[in-house]
């Protein structure tokens, strides 16, 4: 299983690739929306965590283009947000407070 994390912040990023790698799965970061798209077009992924509030396209954007390239990619949207909405993903939540927390997702 391959992930692609999109997360601004580079100490939750690292958080969630640690404890994706405690159960052998691997993971790639981007640490804004440029890099996202980049990664998307020359890997493949099992899933998208995205963060919503990204420099460049944001996390709403980059799931936007990946709805929209019918590729069925999987996207968890993370948010910091208190308002939680479907916005073009199958999965919005908050953001977990530990890598076990997100592994329950």
């Amino acid at each position: 299983m391959r992930v692609l994390i999109v997360e601004d912040e580079p100490y939750l990023a690292e958080a969630i690739r640690h404890g994706l790698r405690l159960e052998a799965i691997a993971a790639d970061i981007a640490g804004d929306g440029d890099t996202a798209l980049e990664l998307l077009g020359v890997n493949a992924y099992d899933i998208a965590v995205l963060d919503r509030d990204i420099p460049g396209p944001s996390g709403d954007a980059v799931a936007a283009h990946i709805v929209a390239s019918g590729s069925g990619l999987p996207i968890l949207m993370l948010t910091a947000a208190d308002r939680l909405d479907d916005k073009a993903t199958g999965s919005t939540t908050r953001r977990p407070d530990s890598s076990s927390a997100l592994m329950t997702i």
